[in-house]
């Protein structure tokens, strides 16, 4: 049976389509070395969940400052002058972990024991306080 679709009903996945042909900007440093073609905030959010991972394949941390100057590179503006919002930077971040644990995790977690289980939950939660709240 095909899943019907329901208008009152969002779908939280649906904001996140990238095209896949579609080049990545990399990491600039300034907003003048930012990729001066339109860029729609869904592939923004997406573009800051890249490099945000990279950050945290590389640190293993992301501090408020760093979401922040990330967030501005890739919206190409700031949350004050209303081009993007905070849950745009966080829902990228969000992404990032994810993508960062796809990247880090092997997918063995069926074949090990509840000692393992107790440090793993210790150890995800100590990547995950090093983001910023």
């Amino acid at each position: 049976m095909a899943k019907k679709s329901n208008p009152d009903q969002w779908d939280l996945f649906n904001d996140w389509l990238v095209v896949a042909d579609a080049p990545i900007s990399p990491i600039v440093h300034s907003k003048e070395e930012a990729d001066p073609s339109p860029i729609s905030i869904d592939r923004s959010r997406y573009v800051l969940a890249l490099r945000l991972a990279e950050k945290l394949d590389k640190d293993g941390e992301i501090t408020t400052k760093f979401l922040t100057d990330e967030a501005n590179r890739a919206f190409g503006g700031t949350m004050a002058e209303g081009v993007y919002s905070t849950k745009d930077a966080y829902d990228a971040m969000e992404t990032a972990f994810n993508i960062h644990l796809g990247n880090t995790e092997k997918a063995d977690w069926t074949e090990q024991d509840a000692t393992w289980a107790t440090r793993k939950t210790k150890e995800l939660t100590s990547r995950i306080q090093k983001l910023p709240t």
